[in-house]
């Protein structure tokens, strides 16, 4: 029999293999885990590299989530208490633009808003997180990783626009510079038009007197600068003027217009019904005042609108209101022969409307001082020029010296004149301004939102824009072509705020729309209320930055809300890898533990049978000795 160790080198080898199936099983039951390197599993390994860097980049976005949550909910915060800010400074304009306040209770409200500007500007140049301005246009664009669950990342744009003043308190100013004509049908032959809110939707409509048909057509705005299709009402024969304002106090607008018929001149009055229709037309005499103009002003102070026309005799009629939208019967006062123009304003200062003549052919104008009870006296003429033909008024505070001015355009002889008031009734010498072409009729708009009075002449076919310097001086701003124009008027066409004109054409049958241009520019300078006009027009302000304070509130809460939402995303994301993680990697303890056992009872049997082989060789060796 041959005699070998071959036995005890099997028994050997198994035994090593399973000390090492005990090993990897304590190792496994010890970290929890199946697989510890990758000689346990190479594919389980790799997935669960990658399964791990994916919990990883979950767990550091959802940090770095927190960290911008943080951050924008601070600059929310810091947004809060400036909105808070503007609500007050509203309360102290709306309160300012109370015209009854003494002058020292003003100066206290003007303080109150400044220092609360100065709170506002701070609060704007100290907010900051960890460092980083957050308020006032430092901050920019920020690309935020939302999720990086693979090797491409999710992420979010943060921007923080500027707070500062001059962004916040914005308003819209006009550039002076115009569309293109853009036409509104009228009826036949429309010889003068209105711009105002007929049916109080805060839209300016249009009505034009129809010339041809002996109507007023009536077109509602849209508020874009456009018109709906016109309506009509019939009105006495041969109208010639159209005027617009509430003559019976019911908060609607009233039409007033002139009539030349055969028999007699008169003024006809259409009560609005306040949805862009009219009543029937009520007629008071006029004497000779076929070619002459009017206007509808509060001549005796009693709260109504009165009505003073000029004459072709040397004379004006005035007609007062009776309370209800009814007018008394002419009275007369000599004035100027041929008054062809005419204008209302309080030229001297005492509260009482005054009137400014001016005759076509004489190269005269005169003004006239009210007494407040629906009286004139008449002042020294003003000879503005030599024989001229179409000259035209218009009144203003030109030079910004708190006193009202007077502009007079010569028509034919390509001259505009500036009369500075002395604020008693009397002027001092014109100023000739050379206009661009034959102005003959002006009228006076802030085209440009300096804050200077402008004004527009038509003349022609073309429209020549003069803007203000706000010492009595103009310059040509640029021209603007339209059909043969009869009137010219300036309104906010299309409610932005801004000056617009139209004019109207009777051989075009329309009116010619030109709607200004604007640009966005900063209201700081405005924040006050110094004035009851300053204090109007601070709400205004106050309201646009309330608009843009929102608008940057409400896109921190839409990432806000983007944040929360991957945040959450994130979390779902990672409690799925960790337990597809876990279904790889992690031991299963219950087999693990009874294979641990089984090798180690096996490891017991083999080593076992390993002594029983050596023994099994010590005994033959023994007999092989003896």
């Amino acid at each position: 029999m041959k005699i070998t160790n071959i036995n005890s080198l099997v028994i050997a080898n198994q035994i090593q293999q399973t000390s090492q199936a005990i090993s990897q099983s304590l190792e496994r039951l010890s970290t929890g885990k199946r697989i510890n390197t990758a000689n346990d599993d190479l594919a389980g390994f790799s997935t669960a590299v990658k399964q791990n860097a994916q919990i990883r980049g979950l767990q550091q976005s959802n940090l770095n989530i927190n960290q911008v949550y943080g951050l924008l909910q601070t600059a929310d915060s810091a947004m809060s208490v400036q909105m808070d800010i503007l609500q007050k400074m509203r309360d102290l304009s709306v309160q300012g633009a109370d015209g009854n306040i003494t002058s020292n209770d003003r100066t206290n409200l003007n303080t109150q808003v400044q220092a609360l500007l100065t709170q506002f500007m701070q609060i704007t140049s100290n907010t900051e997180f960890n460092g980083t301005k957050l308020l006032d246009g430092s901050f920019g664009n920020k690309n935020i990783p939302l999720s990086w669950a693979s090797g491409n990342g999710n992420n979010l744009n943060v921007q923080l626009d500027s707070l500062q003043a001059s962004k916040v308190f914005e308003k819209t100013v006009g550039t002076a510079k115009f569309s293109s004509d853009t036409s509104v049908s009228t009826g036949g032959a429309p010889r003068d038009f209105a711009l105002v809110d007929f049916n109080n939707d805060g839209n300016v409509d249009m009505a034009s007197i129809d010339n041809t048909d002996d109507t007023v057509s009536v077109a509602l705005g849209n508020g874009d600068g456009t018109f709906q299709g016109r309506t009509t009402v019939s009105i006495e024969a041969n109208p010639v003027i159209l005027r617009a304002g509430d003559v019976n106090n019911d908060g609607i607008q009233d039409l007033v217009v002139s009539n030349n018929d055969a028999s007699t001149d008169s003024l006809g009055v259409l009560l609005g019904n306040g949805d862009g229709t009219f009543q029937a037309e009520q007629t008071y005499q006029i004497t000779n005042a076929a070619s002459t103009d009017f206007v509808l002003t509060d001549l005796n102070n009693d709260g109504y609108l009165d009505l003073v026309s000029g004459t072709d005799a040397n004379s004006i009629s005035v007609l007062l209101n009776n309370g209800d939208g009814t007018f008394q019967n002419e009275v007369t006062t000599a004035a100027l022969t041929n008054s062809s123009h005419l204008q209302t304003a309080d030229f001297n200062g005492d509260g009482n409307q005054d009137i400014v003549l001016t005759n076509s052919t004489s190269g005269l104008t005169q003004v006239m001082l009210g007494d407040g009870s629906g009286n004139f006296n008449a002042m020294s003429t003003i000879n503005t020029a030599l024989v001229l033909l179409n000259i035209n008024t218009a009144v203003g505070d030109f030079n910004e010296d708190g006193k009202v001015d007077l502009l007079v355009s010569e028509g034919n002889a390509g001259t505009v004149d500036f009369f500075a008031g002395n604020g008693d009734g009397t002027f001092a010498s014109k100023t000739a301004y050379s206009a661009a072409g034959h102005e003959l009729q002006i009228s006076v708009g802030d085209f440009n939102s300096d804050g200077h009075l402008d004004f527009v002449g038509r003349s022609g076919t073309v429209n020549y824009l003069n803007l203000g310097d706000g010492n009595g001086g103009f310059t040509q701003g640029g021209t603007y072509s339209a059909t043969t124009s009869n009137g010219l008027q300036v309104a906010d066409l299309n409610n932005d705020g801004v000056d617009d004109f139209a004019s109207v054409s009777s051989s075009g049958n329309a009116v010619s729309l030109f709607v200004n241009y604007t640009s966005t520019d900063s209201a700081v300078k405005d924040v006050n209320v110094s004035s009851v006009d300053s204090a109007q027009k601070m709400i205004g302000i106050i309201d646009t930055a309330m608009g843009n304070l929102s608008g940057e509130r409400a896109q921190i809460g839409a990432n806000l809300s983007v944040l929360n939402q991957a945040s959450s995303y994130n979390t779902d994301l990672q409690a799925s890898y960790s337990d597809a993680l876990s279904n790889v990697q992690d031991v299963d303890l219950a087999a693990e533990t009874s294979k641990l056992v089984s090798q180690q009872i096996l490891q017991q049997s083999q080593m076992a049978s390993l002594t029983q082989a050596n023994l099994d060789m010590q005994v033959v060796l023994g007999l092989l000795k003896f």
